[in-house]
């Protein structure tokens, strides 16, 4: 409770009507500024709150006050009535509204709270019931949009969820049967791009800046990223949003994108570019499609674009004319006459173990088998001998990609965890006669620790005794 005065600073005191009506240790919900604010009392004193639990937006003028704290309703998380702060965590608190205490009755600085258009949530439907976040469910908000607007969220590809990075894997040092290089070796970091192909491209270093259109990214921006390519001996990328002209020039190396809504896919361009990528999917919005605004789509952006401008441009989820594997096969050879054999790679996000673009059947392409191989050491002195020893010993060869190797690293997680874990098995499956044998595991999660990329040959036979 703060107690306050017209002289402490700008305040415009109101009453509050339902406080005569609040029983010690009781709480309701006011309306102030088109605000709801949780009345609270305890044996002595009134306090205000702002009304929402910060994990699951339970109201708190609809839970329970004891001991100077008020309770959310929906999962019991308690804040303290003087300072709003979460007892269990520091960082949950809830806003504190200037009170005061009268002969007459309590009043609120209606100044303290802020404003909430009268068009808000409150004079919608049940709208004071209306959550805006949760703490366990992720895609809330998107669940939200869905049922408003049948339709979901149109936003800029980002994502708040943790994604795996380099930090996530486990290299293997070479020591013996495979040596690390010495300080003294030369190495190089070149890479080919489409060595199969009649005019395969060449990188200082295993990097490309991917694609990003323009619409996505100024033209300023653009322009300056493919002087940093040239500038670096790597390629750059067009994005789906078609060639910018003067990020052309620019660009020593550039890889013209043709992807589902064909924006800028043009003779001209075709044949301007070094090479070509298909993009069947991507990481961050695979199987959606995209959007970008008309309000975004300038004179200059439409022209790219070959769209009218102000008119939205919409990428389909998938290539209208192009619907299998075959006809994916089909439309790399056209792309390979029209280029005369530049490589031509293609883009998607990882989907079956074992398949090619999004979990179908391989298709060939000239960039297959050197993006496997990219960021490889060589040992420049002998590069006749095709692959070389990697100095950390990530893999052995140029098929041994970590998609193939995740299975493998989860079957040798199973066979460490009965050993370091034996207290979460079954007593059949430490002993090895339970159902299923050594592979009939529980786990307490499903999370595969950080060791994708261990060598993986014959399992060994782990001591069953020592998990007695």
């Amino acid at each position: 409770m703060k107690l306050g005065s017209d002289e402490t600073g700008m305040t415009h005191w109101i009453p509050v009507q339902e406080a005569e009506a609040l029983a010690p240790n009781e709480s309701t919900t006011i309306i102030v500024n088109g605000t709801d604010v949780a009345l609270c009392r305890d044996e002595e004193h009134y306090y205000a709150l702002s009304n929402r639990c910060p994990h699951r937006q339970g109201q708190i003028g609809d839970g329970r006050v004891e001991n100077g704290r008020a309770y959310c309703p929906l999962h019991d998380w308690d804040f303290d009535l003087r300072t709003g702060i979460s007892p269990y965590n520091p960082l949950d608190r809830l806003d504190c509204y200037e009170l005061r205490e009268t002969g007459n009755g309590v009043e609120i600085d209606e100044e303290s709270v802020p404003p909430t258009p009268a068009t808000g949530y409150l004079r919608d439907y049940q709208g004071r019931y209306r959550r805006f976040v949760d703490d366990v469910e992720r895609d809330y908000e998107t669940i939200q949009d869905f049922g408003r607007y049948g339709t979901g969220h149109v936003d800029a590809m980002r994502t708040k969820r943790q994604v795996p990075n380099f930090d996530a894997i486990q290299f293997r040092p070479a020591q013996l049967a495979s040596q690390p290089l010495l300080d003294e070796e030369p190495i190089t970091l070149g890479v080919t791009l489409g060595s199969k192909s009649k005019h395969p491209i060449t990188l200082s270093i295993p990097v490309l800046i991917a694609h990003m259109s323009f619409g996505a990214l100024s033209a300023e921006a653009k322009v300056a990223l493919a002087q940093a390519s040239t500038e670096a001996g790597i390629a750059i990328c067009s994005g789906e949003g078609g060639m910018l002209p003067a990020e052309r020039d620019a660009a020593s190396i550039y890889i013209l994108e043709m992807a589902s809504g064909y924006f800028g896919w043009t003779d001209e361009n075709i044949g301007r570019a070094d090479a070509i990528e298909i993009k069947i999917g991507q990481a961050a919005k695979a199987g959606s499609g995209g959007i970008l605004p008309g309000a975004k789509v300038t004179p200059e952006i439409a022209k790219v674009r070959g769209i009218p401008p102000g008119t939205t441009a919409h990428s389909p989820a998938h290539f209208p004319d192009i619907n299998t594997p075959q006809e994916l096969a089909q439309r790399v050879a056209e792309i390979r006459r029209m280029t005369d054999g530049r490589p031509v790679g293609i883009k998607d996000r990882g989907g079956q173990a074992g398949g090619g673009p999004g979990g179908g059947p391989g298709v060939g392409s000239g960039l297959d088998h050197d993006r496997r191989q990219a960021g490889r050491h060589r040992r420049s002195t002998n590069p006749s001998q095709g692959p070389s020893r990697n100095p950390h010993g990530v893999c052995r060869g140029p098929r041994t990609t970590l998609l193939r190797s995740l299975p493998r690293a989860r079957h040798r997680s199973d066979h460490h965890r009965r050993v370091a874990h034996p207290g979460r098995l079954r007593q059949g499956d430490r002993d090895g006669h339970g159902r299923g044998g050594d592979r009939h595991v529980r786990h307490d999660g499903d999370r595969l620790p950080a060791v994708p990329c261990l060598p993986y040959g014959k399992l060994p036979r782990w001591d069953r005794d020592a998990t007695q």
